[in-house]
């Protein structure tokens, strides 16, 4: 419904003029974001383990392996995530060759269609253009959604594909089909075969349809064919991956996948969002209590308050910043909606302060989350770290263990073992680590690397780092680059080389 109608055409020229200096600000932005992604894009090494595990499991579907294997099968990996994203890196990957470019250059687009869907649900609702282009720029504000699309991981092609969805079913109901629908059901399902916690989306349209409209009757063959579609299509892809899978596809992504809610956790992460979003979840909460009860504004509205409630699983060992991408792209929907009624409110005595209080609220908003954003590229120190740890592993004979398994599949080394996810199982008794031990206490393995060992990271239990520490010896200590979504971290990667031909280079 475009909201626009029921207001005055006419606008405030201080607020055109504010968010001519917000969009122009935030398209400095967006060159500084432009640098900094090719910057990573081009960068050949590891950024951080979960890029690793993408090239892995991406590299054994290029070569027609199982990656919903049973856990108990070498190589030990667990597969967090439905297969779309991977897939579509191990096309590429077969092409070309394995490369982490590939993910980096899918999350980098999926992140500029993101931004370009956000600017149009905004553009269908409010009918205003100036708005929508800075909700849209706006996306790229945040260092959590900047840091997290520049590299190889499923949260930002996830983003694009529940935005895409949302976007087609914000079409007016008189112009809305049954392929509309349809489009839009699709695309919320294929959000959902790339990360399956994206249902915010789909349910606020769900929702949505459940609410009659007096201004936009619910068409009731649109209203069966969104619902049907969303549970036929996902119910089909479940039912096939678990009947080739051997019923592995659900132990991966849902048993294995899921971990203890800590409120520590969950209080930590989201403390860190509302210092670095704050003015913004609150402009947002203010507008869902003013707007609620309008019909037209439903679907946004409930998106934002299920992508916070979908947040809140970031209490879950392991969780990081990819948890709020949804919430924050939920946020700029309706931050874009109340700039565009602000863009021609006409109020009286203090009210007419509101337009310029928020807008200004906002721009510091936008400041803020600037100042707290590091653009640093690639410093060259890390460059040659990462080289001469590329070459530890490709020069060693026979089989590497690395927590970092990009660096493996790069230079041809077969990754055998996932750290984190693997260890979890093993302290919640669902995989045995004695024969992976057994194999470390052997010498199986000529090289291993670990990062941050000691630091509780938990990516491997003390049985296993007693195990290397006894029958391995330290040969380097070299630095490497993490990306962080405040600014560049400095991690550690300790090389461990086999006893029995330590001090050999």
């Amino acid at each position: 419904m475009n909201t626009s109608a029921h207001k005055s055409s006419s606008t405030d020229p201080a607020i055109t003029v504010w968010l001519w200096i917000m969009i122009g600000f935030m398209g400095y932005r967006l060159v500084l974001y432009a640098l900094f992604a090719v910057d990573h894009i081009t960068y050949p090494y590891d950024y951080d383990a979960g890029e690793g595990l993408i090239l892995s499991r991406a590299w054994i579907m290029a070569r027609g392996g199982d990656i919903y294997s049973p856990v108990a099968i070498e190589p030990y990996f667990v597969m967090n995530y439905p297969p779309v994203f991977e897939g579509l890196v191990a096309v590429a990957a077969k092409l070309f060759g394995p490369g982490h470019w590939i993910g980096r250059l899918l999350s980098v687009t999926a992140a500029g269609v993101s931004a370009f869907c956000v600017s149009r649900i905004v553009r269908k609702h409010s009918g205003k253009s100036l708005s929508a282009v800075a909700a849209g720029l706006l996306l790229y504000a945040s260092s959590w959604l900047t840091s997290w699309s520049v590299i190889s991981r499923v949260d930002t092609f996830g983003l694009m594909c529940t935005l895409a969805g949302l976007a087609v079913m914000s079409r007016e109901a008189s112009r809305r089909t049954v392929r509309t629908v349809l489009v839009g059901a699709v695309l919320f399902s294929l959000a959902l075969f790339t990360r399956q916690s994206l249902i915010a989306a789909p349910l606020a349209c769900a929702l949505a349809y459940l609410f009659p409209d007096e201004n936009e009757p619910q068409r009731r063959r649109h209203k069966i064919v969104f619902l049907g579609a969303m549970i036929i299509i996902p119910a089909v892809f479940l039912a096939v991956m678990q009947l080739v899978t051997g019923g592995e596809f659900y132990r991966h992504t849902v048993l294995y996948t899921m971990g203890e809610f800590e409120v520590a956790n969950f209080l930590r992460w989201i403390g860190d969002y509302v210092n670095m979003h704050g003015a913004a979840v609150a402009l947002c909460a203010g507008y869902v209590f003013m707007r609620w009860r309008e019909p037209g504004l439903r679907v946004p509205l409930l998106f934002w308050v299920l992508s916070l409630a979908v947040s809140f699983t970031a209490g879950k060992e392991g969780s990081s910043i990819n948890y709020f991408l949804e919430f924050w792209a939920a946020s700029c929907i309706l931050i874009g909606l109340m700039l565009g009624e602000l863009e021609h409110f006409r109020g009286s005595g203090w009210r007419r302060l509101a337009g310029p209080v928020v807008v200004g609220i906002l721009f510091v908003q936008v400041l803020v989350m600037h100042y707290r954003t590091d653009f640093n590229h690639v410093r060259e120190v890390y460059r040659q770290s990462s080289t001469r740890l590329s070459a530890y592993v490709r020069d060693s004979p026979g089989e590497v263990l690395s927590e970092y398994t990009g660096y493996l599949v790069i230079n041809g080394k077969q990754p055998v073992y996932q750290p984190f996810s693997m260890t979890q199982l093993a302290e919640r008794g669902l995989w045995d680590e004695e024969k992976f031990i057994a194999d470390i206490e052997h010498g199986r393995f000529s090289l291993i690397v670990m990062t941050n060992v000691g630091m509780g990271y938990g990516r491997w239990s003390q049985r296993m780092i007693d195990a290397v520490q006894s029958h391995y010896d330290l040969i380097d200590t070299l630095p490497c680059y993490e990306l962080s979504f405040y600014e560049s971290s400095v991690n550690v990667n300790n090389v461990y080389r086999r006893r029995q031909i330590a001090g050999k280079r």
